[in-house]
């Protein structure tokens, strides 16, 4: 559908000899592909943003500077449930050296 709406562009030229037009609409068919595909992950990521943003707060509450990990918003809800629950399983684990030292007197 959209290589039909480019095709009505005025400075796209049906007569050429043909290589030169599939290469063109090659480019402009790989150009749109990948257009698409990120637009996609946009979305993706927005909803993600919009659906799941308690679990994101609390999953900044334990990432080092406030920031969650790169690439885990394009990945979905499931990756950021867990995340969470790697974050909560370490936390767990590393209460023994977070906590106060004994007293041996």
């Amino acid at each position: 559908m959209l290589i039909h709406i480019i095709k009505r562009d005025p400075t796209y030229d049906d007569n050429d000899d043909g290589s030169n037009s599939t290469v063109f609409e090659d480019t402009i068919t790989n150009s749109l592909r990948m257009k698409v595909k990120f637009i996609t992950m946009l979305m993706k990521m927005y909803r993600t943003l919009r659906e799941e943003s308690e679990l994101i707060m609390k999953l900044k509450g334990f990432c080092p500077g406030n920031k969650i990990p790169r690439g885990i918003l394009i990945q979905g809800p499931e990756a950021l449930k867990t995340a969470l629950e790697r974050y909560k399983n370490v936390k767990n684990l590393d209460r023994i050296n977070e906590g106060m030292p004994k007293n041996y007197n």
